[in-house]
Order: structure tokens, then C-alpha cells, then sequence
């Protein structure tokens, strides 16, 4: 049987790999149709989850975000 705590992580665990996933597959788009070297704003860029996955992709571009 599970404990409150394991129930937590696994919540919270349940939460974040979909969204890594999802930063990745809009990072791989974007990655594709970007030109070679450059730089990129990434505005309203959350918690940067798709700027990190851009850039993992793409080293030879210089990404920035901001947000609110």
C-alpha cells in the first residue's frame, strides 16, 4: 500500500514528464525550421522547458526567455 508521500511523487512525477515531453516535440519543431546560428527570444517562456530542450538540440543558437 502506498504512503501520502509516495502518492505525492507520484502525482507530482505524473505531471512533469508530460510536459517534458511536450517541451521537446515543440523544440524539435521549432528546431527544424530554424535557420543555422542565431538567436531566439522566447517570449512567455514559463519555466523555460522548451528554450532548454531548443537549445539541447540546437548549440548553435543563443536562446533567451522572458517572462512575467
Amino acid at each position: 500500500m502506498r504512503g501520502p508521500v509516495a502518492e505525492s511523487l507520484l502525482s507530482a512525477w505524473r505531471r512533469v514528464v508530460p510536459a517534458n515531453r511536450r517541451a521537446r516535440v515543440i523544440a524539435t519543431h521549432l528546431a527544424d525550421t530554424m535557420p543555422h546560428r542565431g538567436s531566439v527570444l522566447d517570449l512567455g517562456c514559463g519555466d523555460g522547458a522548451v528554450a532548454r530542450a531548443l537549445m539541447d538540440l540546437r548549440p548553435d543558437l543563443k536562446v533567451e526567455g522572458a517572462d512575467l
